[in-house]
């Protein structure tokens, strides 16, 4: 649910537009929430992520992370072809968050059937 929140998120941009003018939530109290989100998702899921290739998962967050300073900064000022770093991370945040739950989905697939 997560991962289909994030999705939407992004190709809605709900923290950008969406929820800020439309429904009177600041930017960054959407990014707070979101925040939150995530730390209660690693919290719940502690166990199975400890136990997984969870550099994958790390390098996603950061690159994520990444993303949205660059995006942060970019709201503040103006640099030509800052959206590339910007974009390049969210891809390679993206890559490696579905990467992670694909190799944890396979595992775990295979451990039932074991």
């Amino acid at each position: 649910l997560l991962t289909l929140l994030l999705m939407f998120d992004d190709l809605y941009m709900l923290h950008e537009v969406v929820l800020p003018e439309h429904a009177g939530i600041p930017q960054n109290v959407v990014y707070v929430t979101y925040i939150i989100l995530v730390l209660g998702f690693l919290a719940w899921f502690h166990k199975t992520i400890l136990q997984s290739h969870y550099l994958l998962l790390l390098l996603a967050l950061a690159g994520l992370g990444f993303s949205i300073g660059v995006d942060r900064i970019a709201s503040l000022v103006s640099v030509p072809g800052l959206y590339v770093f910007e974009d390049g991370a969210k891809l390679f945040g993206i890559v490696s968050w579905s990467t992670y739950f694909v190799l944890v989905s396979a595992h775990r697939l295979v451990r039932a059937t074991d």
